[in-house]
């Protein structure tokens, strides 16, 4: 049976993962391990599917139960995983001057594709931005119809924070934009990317003032604000401007309409947003004469994730990615900076040496032993080499270098 792996199942995964590293009774690591056997190896034999060649010739990686059992034994060290190390990720879009972009829509698929985009999905279209000051956006309207199917192209750049829908400068492109966060400055120096755009945990439960303004003012069972937006597919012929509600799921919406000498449907605007819609119908019986409407409009209400817009930003956003990071360097020597290392991985819940039950929640951990080299040593250990001594019962221990000190002729080891 085919099965479909949906963008929500996505994000709840991200979710879940994040949710698991925040939680204080888990302890996550992320971890390089493997240390790189390179050029100038002596004996390129040396285990774990490695060649004296792999600088210049990777393999091809081993995803098997066998070689996923092995990081034990080949992991080098590793650096603990907490909440200022950890986001979410939407795709980067820059908002730039004279550039036509998607408009919200719940219902972007193949048969009807995001227009500037050409998008079958919500996610890969452009319908957020994040403008020069770090601050992220969602299209409400773009000034599209079906008559305009693009769009406008958009002339300012949105600048303000307030928490309700509005044009972003004096120009008339017919953009309305909605303010959803901005990117702190901390997260700017760590996640910064040219890629993506990282999102604020805990959303939901933060009582951080700029987040629970702008999620409270997009909770619609509160503020009855759910549907910001009527989409004219079709203004018909031989209506009257007036105010009607929209029928659905949900209750308390609705809209001025307005027509021209026609009778031709030229605006919708909401006057009310209502709450608890999953589907609606604008309900144009009152505006249109009785008997047969030769030439019907189709007006199609757009209807925001969750409560509103604002409420729920991973859903509204696609939140179905996650970025981690751990920064190694010689700051202490668990982190030896002159090895190399061909693995990375993030271990939950290791435990305590000797222990099989208690977790390791240090801030870091090295897998490494270390042998103290004589004075009368000669002679350069290389990274990846395979070392052996022959022990008193006649068994011979191996490792394999994963640094080496030349002031203090200390040898890492696993």
């Amino acid at each position: 049976m085919a099965a479909i792996v949906s963008d929500q199942f996505r994000i709840l995964n991200a979710k879940n993962f994040v949710d698991s590293v925040l939680d204080s009774n888990n302890s996550y690591y992320a971890f390089l391990g493997l240390a790189n056997a390179g050029s100038g190896v002596a004996d390129p034999s040396n285990g774990f599917g490695r060649s004296s060649n792999w600088d210049t010739d990777t393999p091809v990686p081993t995803d098997n139960l066998q070689y996923f059992s092995q990081y034990k034994d080949t992991a080098l060290f590793g650096k603990r995983i907490n909440s200022a190390n950890i986001r979410r990720l939407i795709r980067k879009v820059d908002w730039t001057v004279n550039t036509s972009y998607d408009m919200y829509r719940h219902d972007y698929s193949l048969a009807n594709p995001s227009p500037n985009s050409n998008s079958s999905r919500l996610y890969d279209s452009n319908y957020y931005v994040i403008n020069s000051d770090y601050r992220v956006y969602i299209c409400i309207d773009n000034g599209s119809s079906g008559t305009n199917l693009r769009g406008n192209r958009s002339q300012d750049e949105p600048t303000f924070t307030d928490s309700e829908p509005s044009a972003a400068g004096v120009s008339g492109d017919g953009y309305v934009w909605k303010y959803l966060f901005s990117v702190s400055p901390s997260d700017v120096i760590k996640f910064d990317s040219t890629d993506y755009i990282v999102v604020p945990n805990n959303w939901e439960t933060t009582t951080d003032t700029d987040i629970t303004t702008i999620r409270e003012a997009g909770d619609s069972t509160v503020n009855f604000n759910q549907i910001r937006k009527i989409y004219v597919e079709d203004g018909g012929t031989g209506y009257t401007s007036g105010v009607v509600d929209i029928l659905g799921d949900g209750s308390g919406a609705r809209a001025l309409i307005n027509v021209n000498s026609s009778g031709t449907i030229t605006s919708a605007t909401i006057t009310s947003g209502g709450s608890g819609y999953t589907y609606g119908i604008v309900d144009l019986g009152p505006l249109q004469p009785s008997g047969a409407l030769p030439n019907p409009a189709k007006l199609i209400p757009i209807i925001p994730p969750s409560r509103g817009h604002g409420y729920d930003i991973y859903s509204e956003l696609g939140t179905d990615r996650v970025l981690v990071y751990a920064r190694f360097d010689d700051s202490t020597r668990n982190f030896p900076v002159d090895t190399k290392f061909s693995q990375v991985g993030i271990i939950k819940n290791p435990k305590v040496f000797g222990s099989v039950s208690t977790n390791f929640t240090e801030n870091d951990f090295s897998s490494l032993f270390a042998i103290k080299l004589t004075s009368s040593f000669s002679g350069t250990p290389v990274v990846g080499e395979k070392i052996t001594q022959t022990r008193d019962d006649g068994n011979i221990a191996k490792g394999y270098v994963a640094s080496y000190d030349s002031e203090t002729k200390v040898t890492e080891v696993f």
